[in-house]
């Protein structure tokens, strides 16, 4: 077989051309040796980790996972890169220069994403998805965030830093006269900018500042308390002290995202308003249907298409109505759902400035667990420990139980987002030869009328921290753990001693006078 040379040096040229194309940006980094110092962690950057292309540069998909958000987010169906802060709901299409930013499309100057051996995010896109900003200087690439503090040097001139160490670098200097805005403190020193485009390290010991003018002080020794109220049109005050009504609003159980909006009384959210209660709407995702599949919720949340227009819809849903936040209420969640679930609770609150809430039920915690510091707030149901379908009688709360659920979640999470729910209702079981053959709710007063019509005594157990009731006829034995002022205040106690943000009570129409004043004493300091 004749062998073309010439066509062998023509493949041969172009195989060294594209490696020298592959080469380029790295080759270019090498020159530069540049360091990337991100909130005061310095990493030596490579091909794993930066690339510069047209100018720009991007940092690998993983490293800002790593070292920025652990829950960015990549939509395998439409190949676009989804950020959601607390500013912005951000998409950008691999290999383009378009984005979506809170559903506007925008242009940038260099393509936003670009897929290599790993994905690559520009440094642009970065800074206007995370309110971040970067300077350049001196072969480091430094990432801080937006909220520079004023300072001024104790002296005439203080050396500049390239790291924050005591034995890195002098890499410039500032003196007295210059514009200083402190950026960050990390250990000994502070990140500053210095005349609006040099960044560096100075010792704090050289700087006066004041960060106690940007701070806010949370007082978490008066607590919140929230009602939960299932039929608004029967709502009627008795002197409640609590901070928001949470009311059924909206149910989605469709594939395609449709909402069902339930009964919402536009002027029972307004006179509620009036009074200075805070209202949020409840959306489910269709567990009280008799027709609910988990299988769609995960279809839903999965569907960047889908779920973007479910967003819409609630948003447009809750300005319709004026509440004042979404309380998301989705239960028997897969435990293959919980990325997409977080992602709709980011996406939610990066599109309007109302208030997110997710509520969990206590049993079903883990799977929801990591979404509660994307929201405003978490309550938590601690009840639902036994329901009517169980098949043992017992309290369908222990404040044990509660206890160590609560330590659990306030181990990982904001302890001051979090709210706990305590029942207002108790369950009577009926038992035939062991079994149960009934179980039914009680409401605080249905529970003292049946004491005290069947002359019963309570037996206090001082394990479970509430009141007890037993009554026999015949063959059949009558059972009640009791929900009542002596169980509640008992949780009350525990639940302030945790420290956590407040209190919900469900539900509005089992409460009785006692009840309502125990309430009302949550906000006590005391």
């Amino acid at each position: 077989m004749k062998i073309d040379r010439k066509m062998l040096l023509i493949y041969f040229i172009l195989f060294i051309y594209v490696i020298l194309i592959l080469a380029v940006s790295n080759i270019a980094l090498k020159n530069e040796k540049l360091s990337i110092d991100i909130f005061g962690k310095v990493v030596k950057a490579d091909r794993s980790t930066l690339i510069k292309e047209n100018n720009e540069y991007y940092l690998s998909y993983s490293f800002v996972k790593e070292n920025i958000d652990k829950d960015i987010h990549f939509d395998n169906v439409s190949k676009k890169i989804v950020v959601s802060s607390s500013t912005a709901l951000v998409k950008a299409r691999v290999n383009d220069k378009n984005i979506s930013n809170n559903f506007l499309e925008e242009e940038l100057e260099t393509v936003a994403v670009l897929e290599k051996d790993d994905k690559y995010i520009s440094l642009s896109l970065i800074e206007k998805a995370y309110d971040l900003e970067y300077t350049v200087f001196k072969n480091t690439i430094y990432i801080y965030e937006k909220n520079g503090f004023e300072c001024s040097l104790k002296i005439n001139r203080v050396n500049v830093s390239r790291y924050g160490k005591n034995k890195s670098r002098i890499v410039d200097y500032v003196y007295k006269n210059q514009k200083i805005v402190g950026l960050r403190e990390y250990g000994n020193f502070v990140l500053v900018k210095i005349n609006d485009e040099r960044v560096g390290y100075i010792l704090k010991n050289m700087l006066n500042y004041d960060l106690t003018k940007n701070t806010v002080e949370k007082d978490n020794t008066k607590k919140s308390t929230y009602l939960f109220i299932t039929n608004p049109g029967k709502y009627a005050p008795q002197n409640l002290n609590v901070d928001g009504l949470v009311i059924n609003a909206f149910d989605v159980n469709k594939t395609s995202g449709s909402i069902s909006i339930k009964e919402i009384d536009k002027k029972f959210v307004q006179d509620a308003k009036n009074k200075g209660y805070k209202v949020y709407g409840t959306v489910t995702n269709g567990y009280n249907l008799t027709s609910f599949n988990r299988n769609i919720t995960s279809q839903i949340l999965s569907d960047e298409v889908t779920r973007v227009d479910m967003l819409k819809k609630l948003i447009s849903n809750i300005n319709e109505y004026n509440l004042d936040g979404l309380a998301i209420d989705f239960k028997m969640l897969k435990e293959t759902d919980r990325e997409n679930y977080v992602q709709f609770v980011k996406e939610f609150n990066a599109l309007n400035d109302k208030e997110s809430i997710i509520i969990i039920d206590a049993n079903d915690y883990k799977n929801y667990v990591e979404a509660i510091n994307y929201s405003d707030f978490c309550i938590i149901n601690m009840y639902g420990l036994r329901d009517l379908s169980s098949n043992v009688a017992g309290p369908i709360s222990e404040i044990k139980w509660m206890e160590s659920i609560l330590t659990s979640v306030i181990s990982t999470s904001d302890k001051n987002k979090i709210v706990v729910t305590l029942p207002l209702y108790s369950v009577l079981w009926t038992e035939k030869n062991s079994n149960i053959i009934n179980a039914e709710i009680y409401s605080l007063d249905a529970i003292e009328d049946y004491i005290s019509r069947n002359k019963l005594e309570k037996t206090y157990n001082n394990k479970l921290g509430q009141n007890y009731v037993e009554l026999k006829k015949g063959s059949l034995v009558y059972k009640m753990w009791i929900e009542d002022e002596t169980s509640i205040k008992n949780r009350v106690n525990a639940i302030k001693q945790s420290d956590v943000r407040g209190i919900a009570m469900y539900k509005f129409g089992y409460e009785n006078k006692k009840i309502v004043d125990i309430i009302n004493k949550v906000k006590d300091k005391d």
